[in-house]
């Protein structure tokens, strides 16, 4: 008589092989974010598009979204980036691919002169700050900033995204602090007079080259 076939439960198990490149990008249901950096990799869960950019860019002062990819950025996900250590250098251009044709985003860079908030030391400054030996991400409540350990270029990250505009860190104070702020509105000059009267530092309005990155939708090709 024939044999009877083979089940599946009695099959090996085939090892899974490890991804030499990956890259996967789907909305997010999680109520938190989370990010792993690496050399040739970035892995994350429940992150806006535009802190990966930042990542990715090195440092950005202004997204320029452009109508019809507001949606997109809008959304929070999950990221698996990998490329072999040894092409560390291209993880940039492989997300950028990956983000057209699972998004319709396509990205460019620039450098441009701009009118920009320039956050720096008042006479006297730094106040009401204590040095912290390690880094703690801060804490948002409402007009209240809590630094349990960061430096003024996170302060001065926060302070853009509340305004809504770049604010360049100029303080050239690279120590970690432990401290608290009320910026109390969003109009720029009166967040500079409490940044002087809290932490003896100050907001000013001056010209700098600024990076740029323009955020379009791309068209899909026939």
């Amino acid at each position: 008589s024939a044999a009877a076939p083979a089940r599946a439960a009695d099959a090996a198990p085939q090892p899974q092989a490890e991804p030499l490149a990956e890259f996967y990008l789907g909305r997010s249901t999680s109520t938190s974010g989370s990010a792993d950096y690496g050399e040739g990799r970035m892995y994350a869960r429940g992150m806006p598009l535009k802190y990966a950019l930042t990542y990715l860019y090195g440092g950005v002062d202004r997204l320029d979204v452009k109508p019809g990819a507001e949606e997109a950025m809008a959304g929070s996900y999950d990221i698996r980036l990998n490329v072999p250590p040894a092409r560390a250098a291209q993880k940039r251009e492989f997300f950028l691919r990956g983000l057209e044709t699972a998004l319709g985003l396509g990205i460019k860079e620039s450098f441009r002169e701009a009118d920009v908030l320039v956050l720096k030391l008042a006479p006297g400054g730094p106040i009401n700050v204590k040095e912290s030996r390690e880094f703690a991400d801060p804490r948002r409540r409402g007009t209240v900033i809590e630094a349990p350990g960061s430096g003024f270029t996170v302060l001065a990250q926060l302070l853009a995204e509340s305004l809504r505009e770049p604010v360049l860190d100029e303080t050239r104070d690279k120590k970690i602090y432990k401290f608290t702020f009320d910026r109390g509105d969003d109009n720029p000059r009166a967040v500079s007079v409490q940044l002087q009267k809290q932490l003896g530092l100050r907001l000013d309005r001056l010209r700098r080259k600024v990076h740029v990155l323009e955020i379009s939708p791309v068209k899909a090709a026939r």
